[in-house]
């Protein structure tokens, strides 16, 4: 798999809450809407950051168990 569990919870969780924010500016599409000016915006940026951890999130479990390769090896 691509992704573990726990990276698609976080990426439907963004992703929710940018259609959230988006869903709050059409409904006061006037403009003047409190919840429009300010609480839209930071829930559709919020999101986006909460779809970025999810993307970039890693298994601490998988990191342990390869270890990286790139290391001198000795010589015998």
């Amino acid at each position: 798999m691509l992704f573990d569990k726990i990276n698609y919870i976080y990426m439907s969780a963004g992703i929710a809450m940018v259609f959230i924010g988006f869903f709050g500016m059409w409904l006061e599409s006037k403009g003047d809407g409190f919840f429009s000016l300010f609480i839209s915006p930071l829930l559709v940026i919020g999101g986006f950051v909460v779809v970025a951890i999810g993307v970039l999130k890693s298994d601490e479990k998988v990191a342990e168990a390869n270890p990286k390769t790139n290391t001198p090896q000795e010589q015998s």
